[in-house]
């Protein structure tokens, strides 16, 4: 019951290694996460520059989620990370239009690498402003896509 276990002992915030067998959806959900934070550099920014460069917070959304957008790489504005944090008790269906307004485009490419199981390897669609397409969230869970931004409408 401690609000901030950072300043806490050891004991407090000690990881119990005999039930990692126990509690091996942990194990590789943690482990996914990792993997996930080498793969992107993006999502280990160093200072406070660099995350007000390349990280839009994006607005208008239920009290329970919160989204971002990383931008992949410092020199191109084409590839971008999706991350949005659900703490909902129920399933939600988020609209996409926010994505073609926050990144000045027509199409998006969309692949959704990470959510309430861990990694996941193979799903990517294509979508276009008119489609009125919903991201797909669970309760209680992060979940982020790989975004290629496409039929740019005018230039950031």
């Amino acid at each position: 019951m401690d609000a901030n276990s950072y300043r806490s002992p050891y004991q407090v915030n000690a990881i119990d290694w005999s039930l990692k067998e126990k509690n091996q959806d942990l194990v590789h959900y943690v482990a996914d996460l990792i993997h996930l934070r080498k793969a992107y550099p993006v999502l280990s920014l160093k200072t406070g520059r660099d995350v007000r460069a390349r990280v839009k917070s994006c607005q208008g959304f239920s009290h329970n989620c919160l989204v971002f957008l990383y931008q992949i790489e410092e020199t191109s504005q084409e590839d971008w990370l999706l991350v949005i944090h659900y703490n909902g008790w129920n399933p939600i269906r988020l609209s996409e239009d926010f994505l073609f307004r926050e990144l000045k485009c027509s199409q998006i490419d969309l692949q959704r690498i990470f959510d309430s199981w861990g990694k996941i390897v193979v799903n990517r669609v294509s979508n276009h402003l008119s489609d009125g397409e919903c991201l797909e969230l669970d309760p209680l869970s992060t979940t982020i896509f790989k975004l290629k931004r496409g039929g740019i409408k005018y230039e950031l």
